[in-house]
């Protein structure tokens, strides 16, 4: 691009990108992104331009940008990316400063980093109070989406009281202002909060519950939290030893996370076939699925899932009679669960 275009140039690669994102082409809109911010880059460095134009551009670049690789999986990347995001914001922005931070902690908790989570979400929830002064819908839908991602991290930590406290503390105002896409996490959160309670021994109120929040979540165009409501499906149908309808939901749910590059469903999906594979006593399959869980589980920064794929190995080469090899795996998957 000529020097005089540049400034012409960033808008289409800008909406270039956001297309490309809207139909999940992730590499396409990650390169179209790093485009626009490497372009503006060298606006901003030729100067005459307008500086908050400038940010208010950048912001939404790097925003994008970041969407992408939580998306896909690079969390490290996605967290620089809304970092750089939030480095262009005004102080008068504390709503969009907030949204980017609970976002920062939604990457760390699906790495099961809880602490770095809950840290970014207490950061999110200040900047909340300091822009209470502007209460308008998107300081309301912001206050609902960071109590509904504390419920989240509250499941995660296995702090039944709290995610029961953030249950009833959020549902009337879900059910008086909630968006669909709101609605539909707190119905999660219901079936998250059943699971814990029957410690997963599902019953069949639990599995209502899991199918209520699908249903919910099947009335929004959100993919990623279609399939991840899908694989929770299967994960119940698993639990109760009913394997072929958790087969059914689990590979729904994985074929939708292919097809929209959602790395952490993958991840999930492959994860428990091999444990679906392993209550079978299929050996050669339990094998082929825990390979590739511990392939993205490693790609993707998530010990916990690297853990559970050597310990599906680890019975793997315990079945083979390769006993040194089990002890092996399974000292290696303790250590990093």
């Amino acid at each position: 691009v000529r020097a005089g275009m540049i400034l012409e140039a960033i808008p289409f690669f800008q909406q270039a990108a956001e297309a490309a994102q809207h139909i999940y082409a992730n590499e396409d809109a990650a390169a179209a992104f790093r485009r626009g911010i490497d372009l503006l880059v060298k606006r901003q460095q030729a100067g005459g331009v307008d500086g908050a134009t400038m940010n208010a551009t950048a912001a939404r670049l790097h925003d994008g940008l970041g969407d992408v690789y939580a998306r896909i999986g690079k969390h490290s990347l996605a967290r620089a990316a809304f970092r750089a995001a939030l480095a262009e914001l005004t102080a008068q922005e504390q709503v969009r400063r907030s949204d980017l931070l609970r976002r920062i902690g939604d990457s760390h908790y699906v790495q099961h980093s809880y602490d770095q989570a809950l840290a970014s979400y207490r950061e999110s929830e200040q900047s909340l109070t300091v822009a209470l002064a502007e209460d308008d819908q998107a300081l309301r839908q912001a206050q609902i989406q960071l109590q509904l991602s504390l419920m989240r991290l509250f499941y995660g930590r296995a702090n039944d009281a709290e995610l029961a406290s953030a249950l009833e503390r959020i549902g009337p105002v879900v059910n008086a202002r909630g968006t669909q896409a709101e609605r539909a996490r707190y119905l999660e959160g219901v079936a998250l909060h059943c699971m814990r309670q029957v410690r997963y021994a599902i019953d069949k109120k639990t599995l209502a519950a899991q199918q209520a929040a699908l249903s919910a979540w099947q009335e929004t165009d959100d993919q990623s939290e279609i399939a991840n409501n899908q694989f929770t499906l299967g994960f119940c149908y698993l639990w109760r030893r009913e394997l072929n309808a958790a087969e059914e939901q689990i590979h729904l749910a994985l074929t939708r996370a292919e097809a929209i590059g959602q790395a952490r469903v993958r991840m999930l999906c492959l994860t428990y076939l091999a444990v679906l594979h392993r209550f079978r006593q299929d050996v050669g399959t339990t094998s082929e699925f825990a390979e590739q869980s511990l392939e993205i589980s490693t790609r993707s920064g998530a010990p916990y899932y690297l853990g559970m794929a050597k310990a599906n190995l680890a019975w793997v080469a315990g079945r083979r009679n390769d006993l040194a090899e089990a002890e092996s795996l399974s000292h290696a998957a303790l250590e990093l669960m």
